[in-house]
């Protein structure tokens, strides 16, 4: 559902090309090219749309594989999946921390070779 007054925030290109993307079924093709033909846009016509999305908040992408993303379309989209790629950062970086402690502390009694 698009939110109310949303044609008010957005120009008319990047409105239009939120639109399209909402409109993608899950596993349909969405790189840039695509689109691009899809929309009728020039590449520095749906840059600046796309540009205006992930600005706004209505767009993100994550890179899953070399030319493969997935993409978060809509601002409580975005939203969750910021929150959530914001604890797994925590969660590896606290694994981390503690493996760095546990190696640590595997050496503290060791004798020194100095």
């Amino acid at each position: 559902m698009i939110d109310k007054g949303i044609d008010d925030e957005l120009s008319p290109d990047a409105y239009f090309l939120l639109v399209k993307l909402m409109k993608l079924a899950p596993k349909e093709n969405n790189s840039n090219a695509y689109l691009k033909k899809k929309t009728g846009f020039g590449k520095t016509r749906f840059d600046k749309a796309k540009a205006e999305l992930v600005e706004k908040g209505y767009l993100d992408t994550k890179q899953l594989y070399a030319n493969k993303y997935a993409m978060y379309i809509g601002k409580e989209s975005v939203r969750k999946y910021k929150a959530l790629y914001k604890t797994s950062e925590n969660r590896h970086a606290q694994n981390e921390i503690r493996k760095i402690k546990q190696n640590l502390e595997s050496h503290k009694n060791e004798p020194s070779k100095l």
